[in-house]
């Protein structure tokens, strides 16, 4: 009786002790369940806030072009080479001719009749020699021709015959008769005057482009050259850096003071 009074003491202290502990876990629960509650008003808040965004690189406005200054015109009338070309050219250029030649020989026979300048096998520059009518070239250029017609700075066309050839500097001399023609003959000067950096001038009728000049410089003298149907070589041949074109061969080459010290 006694054992069993002693034990119920401790059976209500274990009771106590688990309902207690109840408490405290439901207790735990509720205060974790507030804390984790869905909040719509917050979960609103926070879907109508955007994301940041990342800023994009702005663009500089292009700086106003600044324009080239522009030369001044006295510079420009005082340019001494400009105004030595311009005055060979003008003294020059009426000596200067374009030829053009055909060979018979090359064309069909039903072209017999057509006149040589609307139809040229080859074509070449040339020079006036005198006031009677002699124009120099290179012997190439009026090589094996059945006629010749020769076009002057004005645009006047005459027809012409050689008078003469040397195949050992091809070089050839042709005429036209002098009537009704305005020929200026040239002035020759001096080779043995001209020195590496002189300048040089060409006058002439480069791929048929009649008088046309283009400029250089002296860039050799004394060079030799091989012709194709002699034994002997060219000498005392300029060497120039000034465009020379087929159709410029016959033409002049010209030293500062507009006078011919070469053959193109």
């Amino acid at each position: 009786m006694n054992q069993t009074q002693n034990r119920l003491p401790i059976f209500l202290v274990g009771s106590l002790f688990f309902i207690f502990v109840c408490c405290i876990s439901i207790i735990a629960l509720a205060l974790a369940a507030q804390t984790f509650v869905f909040r719509p008003d917050r979960a609103q808040t926070a879907l109508q806030t955007p994301a940041p965004r990342r800023a994009l690189p702005t663009v500089q406005p292009a700086p106003t072009p600044v324009p080239l200054p522009t030369i001044p015109p006295a510079l420009i009338d005082n340019d001494i080479e400009t105004e030595i070309y311009r005055r060979v050219y003008q003294r020059v250029n009426p000596s200067v001719v374009a030829i053009r030649i055909i060979d018979e020989s090359v064309l069909p026979e039903d072209t017999q009749d057509v006149r040589p300048f609307f139809f040229n096998t080859g074509e070449g520059s040339g020079f006036v020699l005198d006031t009677e009518g002699h124009i120099a070239t290179n012997r190439h250029v009026i090589l094996d021709a059945s006629s010749i017609v020769v076009r002057f700075y004005d645009g006047i066309l005459a027809p012409a015959e050689v008078v003469g050839e040397d195949r050992d500097t091809d070089l050839a001399v042709i005429k036209v008769d002098p009537t009704g023609l305005d020929l200026r003959p040239v002035t020759f000067g001096n080779i043995d005057e001209l020195h590496v950096g002189d300048r040089i001038l060409v006058i002439g009728n480069p791929f048929g482009n009649t008088n046309s000049l283009t400029t250089g410089v002296v860039s050799a003298l004394g060079r030799d050259v091989a012709l194709p149907d002699t034994q002997f070589r060219l000498p005392e041949v300029i060497q120039t850096d000034a465009a020379i074109n087929p159709g410029n061969s016959g033409g002049p080459m010209l030293n500062a003071r507009g006078e011919v010290v070469g053959v193109a």
